[in-house]
């Protein structure tokens, strides 16, 4: 690529952010859509854990606690249908009934990881999904906890850890990153968020970081603010405008969602204790509510959702309602569906918006090139990238 090239492209990267603001909203026009998959489905249950595993295309959701108890069991969603998937027998076979736990997938290991949790008491194991079997990982750990958030760092190509309740020590201030190589929970330090149980944390593809918002303070206040982290520190943003904002809660939803470039808050308690149903896009710099229409999923805590990369949708699985002042776990599928932008620029024709498109329109660059064309005006230059970014991670149509 000329130097000129590469100015445009370096352009093109610098300019991203501001792509994303002005067209995330307008991109996530959709719809929640209530599947009725056939018999068996996991059971009515709330605080369990889902993750996507990319490498074999379907939502892992384990455990979580329901009207028989604390729950151990392991379920694959295809899009159609729920699994259950039964381990091999043996001891260590699998992780103990538990909820509160939290769950990432590793995309260069393609494993699932699980940390901690309530069985009883306060857990601080380890264990990874393989897609065939869960393994007990980890010699040296983080602290026994709940609640706590997880997600994948792209940057630092890493899991991490972060905050999290025990019933002793009450709410957790700390971080850590998983060194699968040794095995161990490695601290980080710097500034972090600030002391929280209960709140939502994601990888966000449009920007390549992690948020995580709101949650429970000490002695029980919720929060809304937002936190990112850029792979070397957590940031505190401001939303702009100012006041715009989902109302301060915990036990919410907070998932990756690319064709909306962004993340989606979904649901969760307030202060007043009061239960939501309502749906926010988190652009990277600002809120905005959406409004899917009927149906909806009820207003609801204590749930579960992971965006399905292969299929574009967002998947959420269950939680806790209020039916007539009594709590009830539910056990119903949802599909949050967002339409393809216009044009799709798959240009490698593999099915998706990625790297590779990016690498096509560099590899044709010039002007009156349409082997890299990606917004129909017969060039090849700076504006396809802008595009392929701004629509990163999305499934296109045959």
């Amino acid at each position: 690529m000329n130097p000129r090239a590469a100015h445009q492209f370096v352009a093109a990267m610098s300019v991203a952010a501001a792509t994303l603001s002005s067209s995330a909203e307008a991109q996530c026009d959709g719809v929640w859509v209530q599947r009725n998959p056939p018999e068996p489905s996991p059971t009515p249950r709330s605080h369990h854990a889902m993750a996507f595993d990319a490498a074999r295309g379907v939502v892992v959701l384990f455990g979580g606690t329901g009207p028989k108890g604390f729950l151990d069991d392991t379920w694959e969603w295809d899009g159609s249908v729920w699994t259950e998937v039964t381990p091999p027998a043996g001891p260590d076979s699998s992780p103990t009934p538990r909820f509160g736990h939290a769950m990432v997938y590793d995309p260069i290991r393609h494993r699932i990881v699980l940390f901690g949790g309530i069985d009883g008491p306060y857990r601080a194991d380890t264990w990874e999904w393989d897609g065939a079997q869960w393994i007990p990982v980890a010699t040296t750990s983080a602290s026994e906890r709940a609640y706590h958030g997880m997600a994948y760092d792209i940057v630092g190509a890493r899991t991490i850890l972060l905050d999290g309740f025990h019933n002793q020590s009450g709410a957790i201030d700390d971080m850590w990153e998983w060194d699968e190589a040794m095995a161990v929970w490695n601290p980080i330090g710097g500034l972090r968020p600030g002391v929280r149980a209960n709140f939502g944390m994601t990888h966000c593809s449009a920007t390549g970081t992690v948020f995580a918002v709101g949650g429970s303070a000490p002695g029980g206040q919720a929060r809304n603010d937002v936190w990112e982290w850029n792979g070397v520190a957590w940031n505190n943003i401001e939303p702009q405008p100012p006041g715009v904002a989902p109302e301060a809660r915990l036990m919410h939803v907070l998932v990756d969602s690319p064709p909306c470039q962004g993340v989606l808050l979904f649901g969760g308690t307030s202060q007043s204790a009061s239960r939501h149903g309502d749906l926010w896009l988190w652009n990277g710099t600002a809120w905005s509510q959406l409004d899917p229409g009927s149906p909806s999923p009820v207003a609801r805590n204590r749930s579960a959702a992971a965006f399905d990369s292969a299929r574009g949708r967002v998947v959420l699985f269950g939680g806790s309602a209020d039916e007539m002042g009594v709590d009830v776990d539910l056990g119903d599928t949802w599909e949050w569906i967002s339409p393809p932008p216009t044009p799709c620029p798959d240009l490698s024709g593999d099915g998706t918006v990625g790297f590779a498109d990016v690498l096509e329109v560099l590899a044709q660059w010039g002007p009156a090139n349409e082997g890299g064309d990606a917004d129909g005006d017969g060039d090849s230059d700076f504006n396809d990238i802008l595009l392929i970014l701004a629509t990163w991670g999305q499934v296109c149509p045959d």
